[in-house]
């Protein structure tokens, strides 16, 4: 996300103040396709990345309560 956040800040400042006359331009840059690409792995990197934690966290606490020596120890006391 960062690479993209540099880009996005490059490139603000080259169509500063211009961007609606070159619009056509920067949209069909391979800049703004790069940047494209980049913004939507981020996206679902993170969007995997918060269903496997939230997975492994299912997991551990279903695991926990069912049949584990934390259970045990639990239910001695």
């Amino acid at each position: 996300m960062g690479v993209y956040l540099i880009m996005l800040g490059i490139a603000g400042a080259v169509y500063s103040g211009r961007y609606c006359t070159m619009s056509l331009e920067w949209l069909s840059s391979p800049a703004c396709a790069t940047m494209g690409v980049l913004v939507v792995l981020s996206s679902e990197t993170s969007m995997i990345t918060m269903v496997l934690l939230t997975i492994s966290r299912v997991y551990a606490v279903y695991y926990v309560s069912t049949s584990s020596p934390l259970k045990d120890f639990v239910e001695e006391s």
